[in-house]
């Protein structure tokens, strides 16, 4: 190998690791590669080989909200929790037994899930996860004092839906917990 075809090479490799270690930063970033892949802090995530994934964080929306929104009352507001994320299958709110539909709004007890169970992860400190899933559509809660918690619908009746659409798909999913008073 000539000493410029060695060097080009050298300068290669330098400039990708210069732009993968600069693109990681504290905050959670998308990195468009040949397949889309997660920069977390250090550390790089690619998902499984024939296999996507969903990330996102895990927050906590809390205190009186009412009478009227002040961004800068510290009593309420947004912060990141550690609840388990758990994803079923694609889950209908038709899915579950009437009793259940009737008396449940946000909170589903474990037992009465009609769905198997996909996928469990406990996100950490800063509220992020991530967790590989084949291409589909799923449904994602949090366990919320010993019950499923859902709070959000599509058109269809689904729960808390989201989309692999394919292979090395990254969805982002971030998940909100509500505790304010409204």
């Amino acid at each position: 190998m000539s000493t410029t075809k060695f060097l080009l090479k050298v300068m290669s490799v330098a400039l990708f690791a210069m732009a993968v270690f600069t693109s990681c930063t504290k905050e959670v970033e998308v990195v468009r590669t040949n397949q889309e892949t997660v920069y977390v802090t250090d550390t790089i995530y690619v998902p499984p080989t024939g296999m996507g994934c969903i990330y996102g964080t895990v927050n906590e929306r809390y205190g009186n909200w009412m009478p009227v929104f002040d961004p800068d009352d510290p009593s309420h507001g947004y912060r990141p929790i550690v609840r388990d994320v758990y994803v079923f299958e694609y889950t209908k709110i038709s899915d579950f037994d009437s009793v259940t539909r009737h008396m449940c709004s946000t909170h589903f007890p474990i037992s009465s899930m009609p769905k198997q169970l996909v996928a469990r992860k406990t996100p950490d400190s800063a509220g992020f996860y991530v967790i590989p899933l084949a291409p589909g559509t799923y449904s994602v809660f949090l366990l919320d004092e010993g019950r499923m918690y859902n709070n959000s619908w599509n058109g269809d009746g689904g729960m808390c839906a989201v989309t692999v659409d394919s292979v090395g798909a990254v969805v982002r999913k971030d998940m909100v917990l509500d505790h304010g008073v409204d």
